[in-house]
């Protein structure tokens, strides 16, 4: 424990209430309910003491713990290798296999655990920390499964961004889990990351301490401990009002009046205001004056290292062999300038900052440089020795360079884009060799553009004017057009690939920039048009060979399903062929959205048995990864089958995994419509439209229309389609027209995202006006000709009889149903059967109106869409007959997340295994399953599996 705010004698004063909180929310953490405590308040008001006594109460807990320094700032994950890598030393090899199962394999890089890439890809991960944060969660996770964990981070306001986003993560995670997350901090000095603190402050489950300056009484009490007499109401006011009741300042006051005492000089108040510790630089460089010239070397150096230095470290950049460095160490020891024990460490950071301060500016840059060479010629770290050259003097030297760029790769690699951008700046400062520049710009550019600075695109651009070769330049192109992209400058973005791919003579580069430039096209309606075409003539006898090819055919893939220009089973050859057995994924990673040109392809042509394996294959991909993009998209995609299909319960707990992995995306603004859509569907065809418009509203796109992309176009579909189901058939028009407008941008419309959203004819049918309702279902029916597949004809015939009516609405309608019965759309096939149903009614024609009925009826229930089966009930009764009652079973009574979660306890997966399928928290998966206990009357796993068989009997 740090002696600032105790008596000699060990007692802490004036800290009760803070004590009692921090045992309050210990014992809460022990009992799962874990929690974030912030102690904060200036320098030496006693927060590290705090910091010590929760260590002390959590005596049989595990304890981590870390110390942020100004350093530490620049170095990636520095906090969370000071937390974790301790723990792994001390833990032998074969259990640690245990601690980093599933997800939490994701961590091994970031600790050292094993290799991150020293190369990155032309094109990062899209959610570069995610992976990191994922893995460092579960990790936590399996630690406190085996006793509750107390993270403590002293110093916080010095943490590197990439350790904090990770606690920003942790936090809001914390639910079910025996963890406590213990920081110190003062504000003013957190720099660029003092965001990041605060976001930590506003959680629900965060408490914060400010410990308060030491009354005269505790003043008094702290004197009489230090000089053996009771002071006197003027000392102790006067020793109170010198140092304002900071602990810290106190005690360097009683230091030094202490010694004097030893040398029989009586304190008083005029000696104390002569004391006062106004600068504890003064007053530590003069004790450490007193040591000689080795002590006085020994504390520069370690000032030097920051937070930590190990002995023969600070030794030899002091210049001094081990046995006068540990002599010297021993002296700063006995006059309270470093702390006890090895490493060296120095009391306070205020003695630290008061030596390092003491150096000349240049003697500092100079001796950083030292100690980066010293620390990399030992072999350790090379990451630690990589900060102290952003310390460094600029001196041209190619060295400095190759190992800032070395260890900005790996900070990039390990989710750390900020810190990668910190150590390319310093690199490009040094400067590199000219031959160099070019490639050290690309790097720093494309993590500036990964971290999200807008400096991005000014680097790439320069690197372009540097570059000669055509790959490397295709290379650049390729990072400046993403930069641009991201900054909505999507128009310079297409030009410039444009231009590049024209100049480039390598075929496979130019494919795989035809594949990119038409991913940043779907940004933008005009631009998807024009580079679709273009993509059309360059897949022209295209055999998907090579990975350019196979990634420029889905591509091509992916726009042909959305134009409806081919058909169906032309698109799914296509498909396969891009696809090429999971050739593409693992060749292009899920985050490119290219990627699912085949997967959706596949979806809306009904190849649905051929897809399902390729979904799952993609979703433990993007696992494996960490890839809260890739599983966000997969998820939707999923959901967006599940209801075609009628599984509407399926498909609302695919959409809300969407949801939960976008929460942690990178892309959260592109992947978020994708799994909102899919979420929408399912539930306004079970009346839930309640629920469907607070998901709008919880992402305020209940009011203007979603952005103009690949996924805001489905969600503004389904938006009008919740429209519709309220009542509100003006809003639901107004969004008709919007998306109609849109499509037609894109190179006109197509039957296929209609059908499967809401077909446009449907808001005019309901506003009455026949014409243009009319107009439109012919031409929808029109492209699905085209398409060619069985459902989507048979679903656009469908709503051409109802815009028709009377007999020869009944004959599309009746064509409609022979043509779905056809397809897997079992849903499409409920909905069109009680429309004919209910068009025959109408016709007098009662007795052939019944069986459609029953037969809609009870595909809807199935389905669980509510609103359909009432629909039904009253067009049977409407008919004379009496439809059975449909009982509801206990399975029929579970929510979307109930059902699935409870659906793999079935198959065996253990809580954890579930939670990282599905990219939530083990507390959430343990909700789930016992409420579906209770709804299904069972008390333990071993009956599930039975129950479940039974209840879809």
């Amino acid at each position: 424990m740090a002696t600032q705010t105790v008596t000699p004698t060990g007692h802490l004063l004036e800290r009760e209430t803070s004590v009692e909180r921090l045992r309050s929310a210990l014992e809460r953490a022990s009992s799962g309910e874990g929690c974030v405590v912030v102690i904060e308040g200036e320098a030496g008001i006693g927060k590290t003491a705090l910091l010590g006594v929760a260590r002390d109460m959590a005596a049989g807990d595990t304890v981590l713990a870390a110390r942020g320094g100004k350093l530490e700032r620049d170095f990636a994950h520095g906090i969370a290798r000071q937390l974790y890598e301790p723990l792994f030393r001390a833990t032998p090899a074969r259990h640690r296999r245990a601690l980093l199962s599933g997800a939490a394999e994701l961590s091994a890089p970031v600790l050292g655990l094993a290799a991150a890439a020293d190369q990155v890809a032309a094109e990062p991960a899209a959610d570069p920390g995610f992976a990191a944060n994922h893995g460092l969660y579960w990790l936590t996770s399996n630690l406190a499964e085996r006793q509750p964990l107390l993270m403590v981070v002293d110093d916080a306001h010095w943490a590197d961004s990439a350790s904090l986003l990770f606690l920003n993560y942790l936090a809001r995670r914390l639910e079910g889990l025996r963890v406590i997350v213990l920081l110190a901090l003062r504000w003013g000095e957190a720099g660029a990351a003092q965001h990041l603190l605060e976001s930590l402050l506003e959680l629900p489950q965060a408490e914060l301490l400010r410990p308060s300056a030491l009354s005269e009484e505790a003043t008094g009490e702290l004197i009489e401990g230090w000089l053996g007499t009771a002071p006197d109401a003027a000392l102790r006011a006067a020793c109170r009002e010198v140092t304002g009741g900071n602990p810290f300042l106190l005690v360097e006051l009683l230091r030094a009046l202490a010694a004097e005492r030893a040398e029989r000089t009586s304190p008083s108040v005029e000696r104390v205001r002569l004391l006062a510790p106004r600068s504890i630089s003064r007053r530590v460089l003069g004790r450490l004056a007193t040591l000689g010239a080795d002590a006085i070397a020994l504390a520069k150096a370690v000032s030097l290292f920051d937070t930590d230095a190990e002995l023969r470290h600070a030794a030899a950049l002091a210049g001094l062999d081990l046995d006068r460095a540990e002599t010297a160490a021993d002296a700063l020891t006995s006059v309270h300038i470093l702390s006890p024990g090895r490493p060296l460490r120095f009391l306070h950071p205020i003695m630290r900052q008061a030596v390092h301060d003491d150096l000349p500016e240049g003697r500092r840059a100079a001796d950083h440089a030292r100690a980066a060479r010293l620390l990399d010629a030992e072999g350790g770290d090379p990451d630690r020795a990589a900060v102290h050259l952003l310390l460094a003097e600029p001196a041209a030297d190619s060295w400095t360079v190759e190992r800032l760029r070395a260890a900005a790769r790996r900070a990039l690699a390990r989710g750390a884009p900020e810190a990668a951008a910190s150590l390319l700046r310093r690199a490009v400062a040094e400067p590199p060799p000219a031959i160099e520049r070019a490639a050290t710009l690309l790097e720093l550019g494309r993590a500036e553009r990964v971290a999200g600075d807008p400096h991005a695109a000014e680097r790439l651009r320069e690197a372009l004017e540097l570059v000669v070769n055509t790959r490397v330049r295709a290379e650049v192109a390729r990072e400046l057009a993403t930069a641009l992209g991201v900054a909505a400058r999507l128009d310079e973005a297409v030009e410039l690939l444009e231009r590049v791919i024209e100049e480039t003579e390598d075929r496979e580069t130019a494919l795989l920039l035809e594949a990119h430039l038409f991913g940043l096209s779907q940004g933008s309606d005009a631009l998807a048009a024009r580079v679709a075409t273009r993509l059309e003539r360059v897949c022209e006898h295209m055999r998907g060979d090579t990975p350019g090819e196979r990634l420029a055919l889905a591509a091509n893939v992916l726009h042909l399903t959305f134009s409806g220009r081919v058909s169906g089973d032309r698109v799914a050859a296509l498909a396969r062929r891009a696809w090429a057995d999971g050739l593409l994924l693992r060749e292009a990673t899920g985050d490119t959205l290219v990627v699912y040109g085949p997967l959706i392809a596949l979806r809306d042509s009904d190849h649905h048995d051929e897809l399902r394996p390729m979904l799952e294959q993609t979703i433990a991909d993007a696992r494996a990864r960490g890839s809260a993009a890739a599983a966000a998209l997969t998820f939707s995609t999923f959901a967006r089958l599940e209801q075609l299909q009628g599984n509407l319960i399926a498909a609302e707990a695919s959409a809300r995994s969407s949801l939960d992995a976008a929460a942690g995306s990178a892309q959260y603004g592109f992947v978020l419509p994708a799994g909102l859509s899919g979420l929408i569907l399912p539930l306004v065809e079970r009346g839930e439209l309640d629920i469907a418009e607070d998901a709008l509203v919880s992402q305020d796109l209940a009011g203007a229309p979603p952005p103009s992309t690949t996924t805001g176009n489905p969600l503004l579909a389904a938006r009008a389609k919740l429209r519709l189901a309220q009542g509100r058939v003006e809003e639901a028009i107004a969004d008709t027209e919007v998306w109609l407008e849109r499509q037609r941008l894109r190179g006109g419309l197509n039957a296929i995202g209609a059908s499967s959203i809401l077909h446009p004819a449907l808001p005019y049918l309901a506003a009455g006006d026949l014409q243009t309702a009319r107009s439109l279902a012919e031409e929808m029916h029109a492209v699905a000709e085209r398409w060619n597949v069985s459902g989507q004809t048979g679903s656009c015939l469908a709503v051409l009889g109802l815009v028709m009516g009377g007999e020869a609405g009944i004959e599309h309608l009746s064509a409609g149903v022979e043509l779905l019965q056809r397809s897997p759309r079992r849903f499409e096939l409920a909905k069109t059967l009680v429309e004919l149903g209910a068009a025959l009614r109408r016709a007098n024609r009662r007795a052939d109106a019944r069986e459609p009925l029953r037969r809609g009826m009870e595909l809807a229930y199935r389905s669980g869409a509510v609103p359909l089966v009432e629909r039904a009930r009253a067009e049977l009764a409407a008919t004379g007959a009496r439809p059975r009652t449909l009982v509801l079973t206990g399975l029929d009574a579970l929510t979307a997340q109930e059902r699935r979660v409870a659906e793999m306890a079935a198959e065996g997966l253990s809580n954890p295994q579930i939670a990282q399928a599905l990219f939530v928290t083990r507390r959430t998966v343990e909700t789930h399953l016992r409420h579906a206990f209770q709804k299904l009357d069972i008390r333990s796993r071993e009956n599930l599996a039975r129950t479940l068989v039974a209840n879809q009997a």
